[in-house]
């Protein structure tokens, strides 16, 4: 599942939260955040958040959220705000 880039300014930083729920999933990501799991992986309502500074030759921020496996993966409440450095 993919969403539309949003055009950022370089020198802000950004924080790019969502949730997950896995079952018998092996990958779970949040782009520019990816967290493994053991294969076969379960994992309840998890939280994840990642703080990142866009590059200044590519200020957009691209945004993905996917999994790896044979299982299902649920996503809820992306969001991408501005934070303060």
């Amino acid at each position: 599942m993919g969403i539309p880039a949003r055009r950022a300014v370089a020198k802000n930083g950004h924080r790019a939260t969502a949730w997950f729920e896995v079952r018998e999933v092996d990958k779970v990501a949040l782009i520019p955040l990816c967290q493994t799991l053991p294969p076969g992986g379960d994992r309840d309502w998890t939280r994840r958040e990642v703080d990142f500074t866009p590059s200044p030759k590519d200020p957009f921020l691209p945004i993905k959220l996917c999994a790896e496996g044979t299982g299902t993966a649920w996503f809820d409440d992306l969001e991408l705000v501005e934070v303060a450095r």
